[in-house]
């Protein structure tokens, strides 16, 4: 009786020792499958800059002077740390924090991902962490916050503004110009809209949003931004 079960108990090991030999050739089998990595060559910013600058296009490529990049550069600089560790296995040097910026105002202008990638010599995980790095930078920055004037001689200042910048002083009294865009978003579910997923479907633009609005001062610096009401909302409601 006992040597039958000694039988049947070496029977199972052994169908596990092979079970298990087979899960360590599978593994094996499928790492040699992975892609290796791809060694990135990190964009020379010196050299990037100076090119742009041969070719007056860098007030085209980034939408202001350079003057003004390096300054909005020292103002994230604090927030915006080297990212080694996106390095160590691809690239031999880390992304500066003026490449964060360029990334992030590339991206908010419509740039294509896949171009700068190429440009800034970065992988895909590499570039939406810059990007992501110059939005949090952004607000966390005090100097960059959008706030409203608080008191009658900072209204007046953005009065005049205007004013200074209108054929023959005409624009007198405003203090702020205002506009709108629809931010398309999936369908809500029910629960997270009141029952009312039609309200964000905007008619005039044939999809599904959300209305904002942004009022700025004659430097187009916003004053006031809001996220506050569904697609269907007129603006004058907003």
């Amino acid at each position: 009786m006992n040597s039958v079960d000694d039988e049947s108990s070496s029977d199972d090991n052994s169908d596990y020792d092979d079970d298990a030999f087979k899960f360590m050739v599978l593994g094996f089998t499928l790492k040699e499958q992975r892609k290796s990595y791809w060694v990135h060559t990190r964009v020379d910013w010196e050299k990037h800059v100076t090119k742009l600058l041969h070719e007056n296009r860098f007030h085209k490529r980034y939408r202001m002077s350079l003057k003004d990049f390096n300054f909005l550069v020292r103002l994230l600089q604090k927030y915006i740390k080297p990212n080694w560790d996106m390095s160590s296995r691809r690239c031999d040097h880390p992304i500066i924090a003026e490449v964060v910026v360029a990334v992030g105002l590339r991206y908010l202008s419509g740039g294509s991902y896949d171009d700068n990638m190429n440009v800034y010599g970065m992988s895909k995980t590499g570039l939406y962490k810059s990007r992501n790095k110059f939005l949090d930078a952004v607000l966390q920055c005090p100097e960059l916050a959008i706030k409203l004037p608080s008191t009658p001689e900072q209204w007046e200042r953005i009065r005049i503004g205007f004013a200074r910048k209108s054929t023959n002083g005409i624009m007198r009294g405003c203090v702020g110009a205002i506009d709108g865009f629809l931010q398309p978003v999936t369908t809500p579910r029910l629960k997270e809209c009141n029952n009312n997923p039609r309200a964000y479907f905007s008619g005039h633009y044939n999809t599904t949003g959300l209305n904002c609005q942004g009022l700025c001062d004659s430097h187009l610096r916003f004053l006031h931004f809001s996220v506050i009401a569904p697609g269907k909302t007129a603006d004058c409601w907003s």
